[in-house]
Formats: C-alpha cells, structure tokens, sequence
C-alpha cells in the first residue's frame, strides 16, 4: 500500500552471504536499495550469487525492512510489553546474529511478508519451504503473524490500506502469547 520513489537492487561480490537494505529519503520520496551478498564456492574459490533464490529469499526481505521497520518503530511502546516472548527463541536467533526484541519483531514481519509474498508470486511450496525452514530457525511467532497477513490485509485490502493497518491484530496475537510467559 505504500510507494516509493525507486527500488535498486545492488550486488556486492565482496559482502556476506545474505544482505541488508538501505533507503535514503530525497525531495522525490524514498529510494530503496537492497544490497545483496553472495555465497562463498570453496572450490573454485569464488563468490556465486544464488541466482535460484536471489529473489524470493533476498530481494522481497530485504525490501520489506524499509516497509516493515518503520511500522515496528511506530508500535514498539505496545510491542515491548510482550518482550518476554523473546526468552525461549533467543539463544536461536542470537546465533543468527539477531538480538534484542525489537529486531526480532522487524525479523518476523519481515519474514511473514516473505513468505506471504512467495506464496502469491513462487507458490505454496516454495513459501511452505520457507515458512518451515524459517519456524525452525526459531521466528514461531510467524504462526500468528501469517495468517494475519495472509487472512487479514491481502484477502480486506479495501480495509487494510497499508500494513500499518493490521498491527493491532497483531499485537494482540503477541499479547495472547504472553500469557505463556507467566
């Protein structure tokens, strides 16, 4: 629901395997960069991009921080009464090297929109890969965040404008989780 000025995809040979994303704000609106690294080859001893899933595991998540962090900056006042929920998933994402409950709450909507995005553009079974390689790296809490999305804005678009719109489901599916924490 949101627009952007431009979205520029930039391959950095001499960077990580994974990515990050930067936006930068001119008089025109937001410029999106998602800044992509690529795998190490140690046999022929060279960087190779994965051009299989460049797209659906790199470019719509990283993407998705631009959307997603603002969203998560604007509600964490909310959001950080369930940082209890934190506890049981971060020993897991810690080795990920995510930490702190606010990065772990832009990591799950980011994720959630992942998978939703590849379930409509790759398929359910490229998004069921995903949504379970991803539940077993530790992001449990996309159980109730997906369907949110999923459910919730794509299928009440006319409701939900933006994703903006749906946080406060979902931030009464982590207040429902919460309960598990006492």
């Amino acid at each position: 629901g949101e627009k952007n000025y431009s979205y520029s995809i930039i391959l950095a040979p001499l960077l990580h395997d994974g990515g990050y994303e930067v936006d930068i704000k001119n008089e025109l609106g937001k410029n999106l960069y998602a800044i992509i690294g690529p795998k190490y080859d140690s046999i022929n001893k060279i960087p190779v991009f994965d051009t299989q899933n460049i797209l659906s595991e790199y470019v719509i998540h990283e993407f998705s921080h631009s959307l997603c962090n603002p969203i998560i900056d604007k509600y964490f006042d909310k959001l950080k009464q369930s940082d209890c929920l934190l506890i049981p998933i971060e020993d897991k994402i810690k080795s990920q090297g995510y930490k702190g409950w606010k990065t772990c709450l832009y990591e799950h909507l980011v994720r959630a929109n992942e998978i939703v995005i590849n379930e409509i553009v790759f398929g359910k079974p490229k998004s069921d890969k995903l949504y379970n390689e991803m539940l077993s790296d530790g992001w449990i809490y996309l159980v109730g965040i997906v369907p949110i999305i999923k459910n919730e804005y794509v299928k009440n678009r006319k409701i939900f404008k933006t994703e903006n719109e749906i946080m406060p489901l979902i931030i009464k599916y982590l207040e429902t989780e919460t309960k598990n924490c006492h």
